[in-house]
């Protein structure tokens, strides 16, 4: 027996070394790239199609789903801000900057933060709901929350035998 273990996670461990010999060497390169060129073209793909569907709303609220992610990306060489969908795939795949939490971004929600603390992963998509704003409420000024509450989302999902993830400790 190759894989041999006293622990009762037999099957984890061969998971992991299975998982390591396929990173390991050149292979393991192109595996990361292609997921991160991949979850960049999904981000872009939703903001774009949320894009077309606003326009046919003449002026009303967007009812599509969005993405937690910057509205705008400064280029660090030509120090150009664009749309998140209009970057270069591969400048948004190779540029951790692009994925940075800053101070004083809105689009966060988080407030002042220190420069480079912390960063969003490009690969972990937070798909929001129609609805949903980036702007902080804070109790005194009223409603904590205007959008979809995510556990009726969760609701409607299961109802309909979606699989889902646990969205908080107070879900039906």
């Amino acid at each position: 027996m190759m894989h041999g273990s006293t622990s009762p996670f037999y099957p984890m461990i061969a998971c992991l070394d299975v998982a390591t010999a396929m990173m390991d060497g050149p292979g393991g390169l192109d595996l990361v790239e292609e997921a991160i060129f991949e979850a960049v073209q999904f981000r872009k793909r939703i903001v774009n199609l949320g894009r077309e569907l606003e326009k046919g709303t003449d002026g009303g609220a967007p009812w599509f789903f969005g993405v937690w992610q910057p509205e705008v990306v400064r280029d660090p060489v030509s120090n150009k801000v664009s749309p998140f969908a209009d970057v270069p795939d591969a400048l948004l795949a190779t540029e951790p900057s692009c994925w940075s939490l800053e101070a004083g971004q809105s689009w966060h929600g988080f407030g002042d933060l220190d420069s480079g603390y912390c960063m969003l992963d490009p690969t972990k998509v937070t798909v929001t709901t129609p609805g949903s704003t980036r702007r902080v409420i804070s109790p005194r000024q009223g409603s904590l929350h205007r959008s979809w509450p995510a556990t009726s989302t969760t609701i409607g999902l299961k109802w309909r035998r979606r699989a889902t993830t646990a969205c908080s400790s107070c879900s039906p």
